[in-house]
C-alpha cells in the first residue's frame, strides 16, 4: 500500500458551510446571500448579496497536511451605503475563522493567518470587500 494522499474540495466544503452559517445568523446583513465558488454568468441577474469563495491553493506541508489560501469576495450594498458590506465582511471573517473542527467531512485543521477585510474598487455602484484566510488542511489516504 502506498502513501498517496488526496485533499478534498475545500471550495465545495467552505461554500456549503458558510452558506449555512450565514443563513443561521440573526443579523439582517447576513440574510439573502448567494454563496458560490463562481461569479454569476454575465447574462444572469446579479444577486443583491454575493459571496464568492476561491481556493488559491498552497504548499504541501507534510505527508497528510497542506496550506490553502482562500479568498472571500463579498459584493453587496452600495459604495455610498457600505455599512452592511463592512459588517458582513467582518462576520464572514469570524465565521471563516471558526471552521476548524473534528466533525466528519471537515478537512480544516487550523487557521494559520487572516488578512482583511478591506474595500476593493468596484466598477458597479456596489460595495466590494475582500479577505483571505490561510488554512491548514488534512488529506485522506487513497
Amino acid at each position: 500500500m502506498g502513501s498517496a494522499v488526496i485533499h478534498d474540495d475545500l471550495e465545495q466544503y467552505l461554500t456549503a458551510r458558510l452558506a449555512a452559517d450565514l443563513a443561521a445568523r440573526p443579523e439582517d446583513y447576513c440574510s439573502g446571500f448567494v454563496v458560490d465558488n463562481k461569479w454569476p454568468h454575465p447574462t444572469a441577474p446579479f444577486p443583491e448579496r454575493l459571496l464568492v469563495i476561491r481556493d488559491d491553493s498552497g504548499p504541501r506541508t507534510s505527508l497528510v497536511t497542506a496550506e490553502r489560501s482562500v479568498g472571500f469576495t463579498l459584493v453587496l450594498g452600495t459604495v455610498f451605503e457600505d455599512k452592511a458590506a463592512n459588517d458582513a465582511a467582518r462576520m464572514v471573517l469570524a465565521l471563516a475563522s471558526d471552521v476548524p473542527g473534528l466533525e466528519p467531512g471537515n478537512p480544516v485543521a487550523a487557521v494559520l493567518t487572516t488578512n482583511g477585510p478591506y474595500a476593493v474598487p468596484e466598477e458597479q455602484p456596489r460595495a466590494r470587500r475582500y479577505l483571505t484566510v490561510t488554512y491548514s488542511v488534512v488529506g485522506r489516504a487513497l
